[in-house]
């Protein structure tokens, strides 16, 4: 892995751990969409659904790489 793309994947990291973070503390908050370049690979999904299950928040990462980030937990009714 080259050193920008090493950078983009930790300032991923950042941006998904950072919403999370905002999802969870702002009941005025009520999503956040973060867009990427492409869906990410399987250790990077596990590590933000890691993120999310921390902040008791629901993310969700579409075919494209839209990851949503909303408030609750995936099954609970809000």
């Amino acid at each position: 892995m080259s050193t920008s793309q090493l950078r983009r994947t930790v300032q991923m990291r950042e941006r998904v751990a950072e919403a999370c973070r905002l999802v969870e503390s702002r009941r005025t908050v009520r999503g956040v969409h973060i867009v990427a370049k492409g869906p990410p690979t399987s250790d990077e999904l596990q590590r933000y659904h890691d993120y999310a299950a921390e902040c008791h928040v629901n993310l969700t990462v579409d075919a494209h790489g839209m990851i949503s980030i909303r408030a609750g937990v995936l099954g609970e009714e809000s």
